[in-house]
């Protein structure tokens, strides 16, 4: 899914309305398919609107970047439905003969099978191997043809994320659950401050980042460079990742703001 222009913005409004429309009119789940974060921020442009279906958003595990949203409650239909999310587990078949593999190998090989950049949520990546989050109709499909990653002949395992040892032992091998903690001091909660500490950049490219539409705030699209953040508050930057701040700020002896945030 992207969105390039105004109109492929309006068709996908019109896409969320008609999906929490058949939802609410027909009590059934409906769900859309993998969306980056600018179709997220959309999302929550429209979210007053919306609200009404009952939403959820989920990526097949916490903290993902790729989501997908589902319309429909528990509450209202009596019943639960799991989101339509597969994990493929893609490893080299014989790892000392394997290629240094990277994202953009992994999602390649992915491209070069025809397959919908829709489908595919996040690929983690951890040494030469990677966990594939797609949609359960695609996965069967991944495990057949995805065979080789550049000169690496690959085997594709299916990971059951909702069997709940499969689903932590996922997390152990990829320290999804274990972001690193960094305590920073800023003179004030300015969104560009924060970014500028935790990456180590200076305020002009902190501020670039605002500018290029980089930054993302709570899953929303930040424009505004001097926006205070606050405890609680996730903030995903395109190209560097994703922090969370953990703690309230407490005044140092020079005045400044001491905050704890995590780091993925």
């Amino acid at each position: 899914m992207s969105l390039d222009n105004e109109k492929e913005i309006q068709q996908f409004h019109n896409r969320l309305s008609e999906l929490a429309n058949r939802s609410y009119n027909s009590s059934c789940y409906t769900f859309t398919e993998f969306c980056g974060m600018p179709e997220l921020a959309e999302y929550y442009k429209a979210e007053r609107e919306l609200q009404f279906a009952g939403v959820t958003i989920y990526g097949g595990y916490d903290m993902a970047d790729r989501c997908i949203i589902r319309f429909g409650s528990e509450a209202e239909f009596g019943y639960d439905q799991i989101f339509p999310i597969h994990c493929v587990q893609a490893s080299p078949l014989i790892e000392k003969f394997a290629d240094n593999l990277t994202h953009r190998d992994f999602l390649g090989a992915l491209m070069n099978l025809g397959i919908n950049r829709n489908t595919i949520g996040d690929i983690k990546v951890c040494g030469n191997h990677a966990y594939i989050f797609c949609l359960e109709n695609i996965s069967e499909y991944i495990i057949e043809n995805l065979n080789r990653i550049k000169h690496t002949t690959v085997k594709c395992d299916l990971i059951d994320i909702y069997d709940s040892a499969s689903y932590e032992k996922m997390l152990n091998d990829f320290g999804i659950e274990e972001p690193d903690s960094k305590t920073i001091q800023v003179m004030s909660l300015r969104a560009d401050a924060v970014i500028s500490k935790v990456y180590n950049l200076s305020r002009s490219a902190s501020i670039d980042l605002f500018r290029a539409q980089n930054v993302f705030i709570n899953g929303r699209l930040a424009e505004n460079n001097a926006q205070s953040v606050k405890t609680g508050d996730t903030i995903n930057v395109r190209g560097f990742g994703k922090c969370k701040i953990a703690s309230d700020p407490s005044q140092t002896r020079k005045g400044k703001l001491a905050i704890t945030i995590l780091i993925w």
